[in-house]
């Protein structure tokens, strides 16, 4: 790009894509037309990473096999291993094994270090790095707000978390289309740049949704991912979509009117003073996120 630091609105999107122009852009054209070809270069789910996904949805967390299989996937243990031993859980001493690692987080930082840790690798498009990065930090905020939510209301506060966590992974995909096929080499100009960021607003909820099926994800993930920018009738998409508001609240709080997010959570039947918890423990989120 042009070295600068993006915006939020720009690396994450408003909380609504804006109407599509009347004539599609050249740079639309393209990315929509790779993104059905299936040119993005995203890694494969490894036999291991499979199995602990499988693991983590199920009601109760087994974590001997949790910790026997991520143990035979390296670079797996490696990212659980430095996210128990960034500052946030840092304890004086450095853990060495996946297992002290796991112990030290609790269960419900485990399981979110495990989604995160099995997940990131999405979130790996070096050319677009400061995008990714700040696409990332707000996808965590969104997950554990979401996750809030769903304990709250009785659901599976696990699932909500990933569906929360994927939700832009779709804007990933985008980048790294943009980043390995045609776009690649045209020069990222004012105008270019403008048009991929309206592209990958249009776009990126049918590319996160394609990415979820294509990693045989829950169905409530493709759902959040595809519907996360408007109420919906689906339970996770519903708590995805309002996390996502509040979070863009947090970091901009003039990019969505506060009345939107009064507006979405009415539908969860949750008392008011809820929601201005939510609200006011947003940016320690965010804060909390930035020391990962």
């Amino acid at each position: 790009m042009n070295g600068s630091e993006p915006s939020h609105a720009e690396a994450c999107g408003t909380t609504a894509p804006p109407p599509r122009a009347p004539t599609e852009t050249r740079v639309h054209a393209i990315l929509a037309t790779e993104l059905r070809s299936g040119l993005a270069e995203l890694p494969v789910l490894s036999q291991a990473v499979g199995e602990v996904m499988a693991i983590l949805q199920e009601r109760e967390l087994d974590y001997e096999r949790i910790i026997a299989t991520a143990e035979t996937d390296p670079a797996l243990s490696a990212r659980l291993i430095s996210f128990a031993n960034s500052p946030i859980h840092f304890r004086q001493m450095k853990v060495s094994s996946v297992r002290s690692a796991l112990v030290r987080l609790g269960p419900q930082a485990a399981s979110e270090a495990l989604f995160i840790a099995i997940c990131s690798s999405v979130f790996q498009v070096p050319k677009f790095r400061e995008h990714v990065e700040q696409i990332f930090r707000h996808s965590v905020v969104v997950a554990r707000l979401a996750a809030h939510m769903a304990s709250l209301c009785g659901y599976n506060a696990r699932a909500v978390f990933l569906a929360g966590l994927m939700h832009d992974a779709g804007r990933c995909v985008c980048l790294n289309v943009a980043a390995h096929g045609t776009l690649k080499n045209e020069p990222l100009n004012e105008e270019t740049e403008r048009d991929l960021f309206a592209a990958i607003d249009d776009l990126h909820t049918a590319a996160g949704a394609k990415l979820a099926a294509d990693w045989h994800l829950p169905a409530e993930v493709g759902e959040a991912c595809r519907w996360h920018h408007e109420p919906s009738t689906y339970q996770h998409a519903r708590l995805v979509h309002i996390a996502d508001m509040i979070a863009h609240h947090a970091e901009d709080p003039e990019s969505i009117d506060a009345e939107q997010i009064v507006a979405g959570f009415a539908g969860t039947l949750l008392d008011e003073h809820i929601l201005m918890e939510l609200v006011e423990s947003a940016p320690k989120h965010l804060a909390t996120v930035a020391a990962l």
